[in-house]
C-alpha cells in the first residue's frame, strides 16, 4: 500500500475510464474507501491516501421521459400479457405510476395498499407514504389476491414471500 502513490493511481484511473467511465468512478471510491480504512487502523500514515486529489469523471444527467405515445405502446403490451402474468404486469405498472424503487414495490403488502395511499415500511429514505394517482389505484384493483398471501406481488415458488427476487 505504501507504494502506491496519486501518479500510480492516476494512470490506473485514466486506462480504466477509456473502458468505462462509470466503473472507473466506482472503482476509485472504493480504493480511496481502503485507504480510509488503512489510516484509521494505523497501517499507513495520515494523509498519504493518493485518492482524494484524483477527479472523478463527470456523470450523465439522464432526463429523457417516456413520451405519450412510448407510454401507449407499453400499456397495449401490458393489456395483452396481463391475462397471462397479472402480478408482474401489475408490478411495472405500479413501478410506471408511482416512480418507487423496484424493491419497494416487489415487498409491498396488501395492508399498505389503502385507498390513495401506498406505505412503504422500508424505503431507501425510511418508512414513507406515497399518494395514489387514479392510474395508480387502478393498477392496484387489477392485480389478483391470493387468499392467505399478504404480498401484493406473491414469489409464485415461495408461498407467502415477496416476489423480490423475481426479474419483472
Amino acid at each position: 500500500l505504501d507504494q502506491i502513490d496519486e501518479a500510480v493511481v492516476l494512470k490506473w484511473f485514466t486506462a480504466y475510464t477509456e473502458k468505462a467511465p462509470g466503473g472507473a468512478n466506482r472503482a476509485l471510491g472504493m480504493l480511496n474507501h481502503m485507504f480510509r480504512k488503512a489510516e484509521a487502523w494505523g497501517v499507513l500514515p495520515p494523509h498519504s491516501n493518493p485518492c482524494p486529489a484524483i477527479k472523478q469523471n463527470p456523470r450523465k444527467a439522464f432526463t429523457r421521459f417516456l413520451s405519450e405515445a412510448e407510454l401507449k405502446r407499453i400499456g397495449a403490451v401490458l393489456d395483452k400479457l396481463e391475462a397471462r402474468n397479472p402480478w408482474r404486469v401489475g408490478a411495472v405498472r405500479v413501478l410506471l405510476y408511482t416512480g418507487c424503487r423496484k424493491s419497494e414495490i416487489l415487498s409491498l403488502r396488501w395492508e399498505d395498499v389503502v385507498g390513495r395511499y401506498m406505505r412503504l415500511r422500508d424505503s431507501k429514505t425510511g418508512e414513507r407514504q406515497v399518494d395514489l394517482a387514479e392510474a395508480a389505484q387502478e393498477a392496484f384493483r387489477r392485480i389478483p389476491r391470493i387468499r392467505g398471501n399478504p404480498y401484493v406481488f406473491p414469489n409464485p415458488r415461495v408461498r407467502n414471500e415477496p416476489m423480490k427476487d423475481i426479474i419483472i
